[in-house]
């Protein structure tokens, strides 16, 4: 049982009028602003800024944290010796506190895996940049280092569309060679040209979050012990954060742990198989066919609960990985893998409809190409690619640039343009 807090008061004057004051502890006033801190040396310290430029930008962007930090602190000292009127102080406390949650929010939505993308580095920047711009304009401090520093800074913009247009560059030296290779192969073999070009060409249907699993856990229906239930949402939550940085056998081990909390025919335990499955799929190492296997067995399981008729959407998702884990498995009669895989998607498109979910629709038809194009139907997964690829386009869909490539290369293979 936590104990009372103590509530120190204090009296003075201010502008000729006595006042009773609440003491505040200035360092547990700025203890909030810690997280603001942890978040940059977790995110800003391992981003891969390479210009001085950059680095310019980022120990700026520090500078401003520290001078409001500092600023919190002697605000709370002038409250504590009544040298702030009460208005005055709320104003400039609570202007502090969202200027550092705003930072906080902008760090969160920070995967570090996107940012060894040049054009998603810069765009994360310029929010960086603004954040700061914006500040400065109430902040008179801040406002002299922004004007000190922000000529220098609008050559970033120019430095990291430079660094990516040479990384576009790059790519299409790196279609252009797989167009290349692809003409070589084609002499040895249709079949043989396309199986290295698709390798491991597949879109899963995302994770279940550590939200949705908490709210499924706590549905009044499931009678699980409050200890087991803190096990399982423990081991999930560590399972996800395993998938999200490619710890994928650590994800495995916990998934796993989890499930040992939880009884069958639970749409929580659902959420665990469903990750699990997209846990074993990825992973490269081990035996490749025994996680495959086991990946198919864990979606099978999510199916038996998530039916078409009940979870239409859960349904095509977990249709949709099933198909790649068949599809992928490299064991067993493969030409009764891949239409294994090829009847799993098209469950998944009877739901994925193009009217109802167009980027899933154009996700999961692109995977029943790819498996046409393993099973040796270059025409069909051709004719499916048609249509993948100005869809794709008009979406905005990130991998449109592979999938047009791809469609490319089916047509130079195949039979006709």
């Amino acid at each position: 049982m936590r104990g009372k807090i103590k509530i120190k008061l204090i009296k003075g004057e201010i502008d000729g009028k006595k006042e009773t004051r609440i003491f505040r502890d200035c360092d547990r006033e700025i203890e909030y602003q810690g997280r603001a801190f942890s978040l940059k040396l977790n995110i800003l310290d391992k981003i891969k800024f390479e210009g001085s430029t950059e680095k310019k930008a980022i120990s700026e962007v520090e500078n401003a944290l520290q001078i409001l930090q500092l600023q919190s602190r002697e605000l709370c000292k002038r409250w504590n010796a009544f040298l702030v009127v009460r208005e005055e102080y709320d104003r400039k406390a609570e202007w502090i506190r969202k200027v550092f949650s705003s930072f906080t929010m902008l760090l969160n939505n920070v995967k570090l895996i996107e940012l060894e993308d040049p054009s998603l580095k810069r765009e994360f920047l310029q929010k960086l940049l603004k954040w700061f711009e914006d500040t400065a304009r109430e902040n008179e401090e801040i406002k002299g280092r922004w004007e000190e520093i922000k000529e220098e800074l609008k050559e970033l913009e120019e430095e990291l569309r430079k660094e990516e247009q040479l990384e576009k560059e790059e790519q299409l030296k790196k279609e252009e060679q797989l167009e290349k290779e692809a003409r070589e192969m084609a002499k040895a073999g249709v079949e043989k040209a396309i199986e290295n070009l698709i390798e491991k060409e597949y879109v899963l249907s995302p994770s279940v979050p550590p939200e949705e699993f908490k709210k499924q856990l706590e549905l009044k229906d499931i009678e699980l012990a409050q200890e087991e239930c803190e096990r399982a949402l423990k081991s999930f939550e560590l399972g996800v954060k395993g998938l999200e940085g490619g710890g994928y056998e650590e994800a495995i081990k916990e998934f796993e742990e989890a499930l040992k909390s939880l009884p069958e025919d639970l749409k929580a335990r659902a959420s665990v198989l469903w990750n699990l499955g997209i846990a074993l799929i990825e992973w490269p190492l081990g035996n490749r066919s025994e996680n495959l296997n086991r990946a198919i067995e864990s979606y099978k399981k999510v199916l038996a609960i998530y039916t078409n008729e009940k979870s239409p959407e859960r349904f095509a998702g977990a249709q949709n990985n099933l198909g790649a884990a068949y599809a992928n498995l490299p064991t067993g009669d493969r030409a009764e893998n891949l239409n294994e895989a090829i009847n799993a998607y098209e469950e998944a498109l009877k739901v994925r409809t193009l009217d109802r979910f167009p980027w899933e629709y154009a996700e999961t038809s692109a995977n029943l190409a790819v498996a046409y194009a393993m099973k040796g139907d270059t025409s069909k997964a051709r004719e499916i690619m048609v249509e993948v690829v100005p869809l794709s386009k008009i979406l905005g869909h990130p991998r449109y640039e592979k999938y047009e490539a791809y469609r490319g290369l089916l047509a130079r293979l195949g039979e006709g343009p």
